[in-house]
């Protein structure tokens, strides 16, 4: 039984969201909860305006860009809070993922890994990503993505009668 335990695990990380609308909001949730458990770190998840996103590649790379912003906060910066925040305007959908750590480096040319990562993500969704030291401390990584092309909420759609 640990054995087939583990193996959900595993594959529900490598797909940890379900294909509806919903999804993300709700895998950013259990991400959170198991960030805070594993790491002690107090870490809480802000959901506003309309995020409903069909596009289920796009809204994995939005998890996985939280995933590695919230995993370089615990690893590198000695946070002791993480704020995720996803908010829907009419133009666009933000992620941001704010620490109150230590900072990024001062070499800008310091960029890891996971930066480049989380850039390439947003590219792909046509986004842009940013990647900031705030004032007295503390990283906020923010990713936005246009709307543009992304379907329309059920609620905001309209029937389209063909023929007479």
């Amino acid at each position: 039984e640990e054995t087939i335990d583990e193996a959900r695990a595993v594959a529900h990380g490598l797909c940890p969201l379900e294909s509806d609308s919903e999804a993300l909001a709700a895998a950013l949730r259990t991400l959170a909860g198991r960030i805070q458990t594993a790491s002690g770190i107090a870490c809480v998840l802000e959901i506003a305006g309309d995020v409903y996103l069909a596009d289920v590649a796009k809204a994995n790379h939005l998890y996985r860009i939280a995933q590695e912003a919230a995993s370089n906060a615990v690893r590198h910066a000695h946070a002791r809070t993480i704020s995720i925040r996803l908010s829907g305007a009419e133009d666009s959908l933000l992620l941001e993922v704010e620490d109150d750590g230590d900072g990024l480096p001062e070499n800008s040319n310091a960029k890891g890994m996971g930066l480049r990562t989380m850039s390439y993500r947003a590219d792909l969704m046509e986004g842009r990503l940013t990647a900031t030291t705030e004032a007295g401390g503390g990283t906020c990584i923010a990713c936005r993505i246009p709307r543009t092309g992304l379907p329309l909420p059920e609620h905001q759609r309209q029937d389209v009668k063909e023929g007479p």
